[in-house]
């Protein structure tokens, strides 16, 4: 991966691991996110993956936060 804030060149499907990556988390916090349905991702074959646009979608939610914190 290039630069977090380089969102240009991100391909269009990321794996867990370049999600991982950018969030500067490790695979296993993305996993459980989600696994509890909190990040967006799709089964391909054996493979998990996010959809670049999913993913920035659900960076860019402003009520997200506020939202978990209430519930």
């Amino acid at each position: 991966m290039n630069s977090s804030s380089d969102i240009s060149g991100l391909p269009l499907v990321l794996t867990v691991q370049e999600v991982a990556e950018l969030l500067r988390c490790n695979a296993k916090t993305v996993y459980a996110a989600i696994e509890e349905r909190q990040l967006p991702a799709r089964k391909v074959g054996r493979r998990i993956v996010v959809y670049r646009d999913a993913l920035l979608a659900w960076l860019s939610c402003k009520d997200c936060v506020s939202a978990q914190r209430r519930g």
